[in-house]
C-alpha cells in the first residue's frame, strides 16, 4: 500500500460521487441537496468521495456562529473511502478539500460535520484534521423503522414526507421509530480564523468524549478489543464478503459471546460458542487451512526477498558505475571548455593591449610634433 501523499483530490460529478457513496458508505444513502462533490483518486482510480452542501436544519445551525451569512457555511454530509487508499488518507483528503473550499468559495467561513457514534465512529478523522468539537449529545435523531431501515428524523418532518408525518402524529415534530443507541458529536472547522471568536457555544475538549463515555465505534463503547475486531465503516470494500476468514471468525465469536451474556447456564454458553466455532465457513477447519497456507508461503517469500535484494544490488552497482563515468566525462569537458575560454580571453586581452599601446604611441608623436612646430614659430 502506498503513502497518503500519493492521493489526489479533485472535483467530480455528483452522480459519480453518489454511486460510490451508495456502495461504500455505511448508510448506503446520499444527500440530495449536496452541490459540491470531491473525489479522492489513487493511481488514477476513484477510491473515495466527499460531498458538501447546506444543512438540512440550516436555520438552527446558522446560529452556532454569530453574524454568519446565509451562504457563509457548508456541511460535510458524506465521506466514504475504500480500503484501497493508504493509511491517513481520510484526514489528508479532508485537509486538501478544506483548502480548496477556502480558495474557491471565499464567502464560506466554516464547515460543520457530525460524527455518528451509533453506526460509525466518534470523529477521529475530524479531530486529526483540526476540527473543533462543539457538541456531544445522546442520539434522538437517528431512528430505526419497523422494517429495519435507519432514517433521520428530519427526513420525516421536512420535504414531501412532512404532510404524511404530521397526519400520523397529529402535528408532532418528533420522528417515528426507535432511536439508535449511542451519541452524536458535532464538529466545526473554521476556514476564517476570526469566525471562531463568534462561536455561540462552548468549545469542548476532545477528552470530554471519553469522560462522558461517548467514545463509540458502530454503537459499541470504544476500547482496544472493540476496535480490533471490526473493519472501518468509513473505509469499506465493495461488500462484507471481502473480509478475511480470520476477521469473520472473530466477528462471529464476538457475536456469540454477546448472545451468551444473557445466559446464566454455563452449558448453554458453551453450546452457543461451539456452534459458532464449528461454522462451516469460518470455523476451525478454515482457520487451519489459512495457517497452513501462511506457513507454506514463508519460504517462498524469503527466496523472493533474496532475489529482490540481489537484483537491487546489481542495479545499484550499474547506476553507480554509469554515474561515475558520466561524472568523469563531464569533468573533462568542463576543464577543456574552461581552458579554451581562458585562451580566448588571453588573445583578446593581448589584441586590446596592442591597440592601446599603438594609440598611445601615435598620441605621443602628435604631441611632440606640435611642440616642435610651436618652438619654430617662436
Amino acid at each position: 500500500m502506498g503513502h497518503a501523499k500519493e492521493i489526489r483530490v479533485a472535483p467530480i460529478a455528483k452522480k459519480d460521487a453518489d454511486a460510490l457513496i451508495i456502495r461504500l458508505h455505511y448508510s448506503h444513502k446520499t444527500v440530495n441537496n449536496a452541490f459540491l462533490a470531491l473525489g479522492v483518486f489513487l493511481n488514477g482510480r476513484l477510491e473515495g468521495a466527499m460531498t458538501f452542501g447546506p444543512s438540512m436544519d440550516k436555520s438552527n445551525i446558522l446560529g452556532l456562529v454569530r453574524d454568519t451569512a446565509w451562504n457563509g457555511f457548508l456541511e460535510l454530509n458524506r465521506l466514504a473511502f475504500s480500503e484501497a487508499l493508504p493509511r491517513n488518507s481520510e484526514s489528508r483528503a479532508l485537509s486538501i478539500a478544506l483548502r480548496m473550499i477556502r480558495k474557491h468559495y471565499r464567502q464560506i467561513e466554516w464547515v460543520i460535520s457530525f460524527a455518528d457514534g451509533c453506526q460509525c465512529g466518534d470523529g477521529t478523522i475530524y479531530r486529526a484534521a483540526g476540527f473543533v468539537l462543539t457538541g456531544i449529545k445522546l442520539n434522538k435523531s437517528l431512528l430505526r423503522l419497523p422494517d429495519g431501515s435507519v432514517t433521520h428524523k428530519m427526513t420525516q418532518v421536512t420535504g414531501k414526507n412532512r404532510a404524511e408525518h404530521f397526519a400520523k402524529t397529529g402535528g408532532s415534530w418528533s420522528g417515528q421509530g426507535v432511536p439508535l443507541d449511542g451519541y452524536q458529536m458535532r464538529y466545526i472547522y473554521f476556514l476564517n480564523p476570526s469566525a471562531r471568536a463568534r462561536l455561540a457555544c462552548k468549545e469542548i475538549p476532545y477528552a470530554e468524549i471519553e469522560r462522558r463515555g461517548a467514545g463509540m465505534y458502530r454503537g459499541i463503547a470504544r476500547g482496544k478489543q472493540a476496535m480490533a475486531d471490526y473493519q472501518s465503516e468509513q473505509r469499506r470494500g465493495s461488500g462484507d464478503q471481502q473480509r478475511s476468514t480470520l476477521s469473520r471468525h472473530v466477528a462471529y465469536r464476538r457475536r456469540a459471546l454477546a448472545v451468551c451474556s444473557g445466559f446464566r447456564n454455563l452449558a448453554a454458553r458453551l453450546r452457543i460458542i461451539l456452534k459458532w466455532d464449528q461454522h462451516p465457513q469460518v470455523g476451525g477447519s478454515a482457520m487451519a487451512k489459512k495457517a497452513k497456507k501462511q506457513t507454506a508461503r514463508g519460504p517462498r517469500r524469503s527466496a523472493g526477498a533474496v532475489k529482490h535484494a540481489a537484483r537491487y544490488s546489481a542495479g545499484a552497482s550499474k547506476r553507480a558505475a554509469k554515474y561515475s563515468a558520466g561524472a568523469a566525462t563531464g569533468a573533462v569537458k568542463r576543464a577543456a571548455k574552461k581552458a579554451a575560454g581562458a585562451v580566448k580571453r588571453a588573445a583578446s586581452y593581448s589584441a586590446e593591449a596592442s591597440k592601446r599601446a599603438a594609440k598611445k604611441a601615435a598620441g605621443a608623436v602628435k604631441r611632440t610634433a606640435r611642440k616642435v612646430e610651436t618652438s619654430l614659430e617662436s
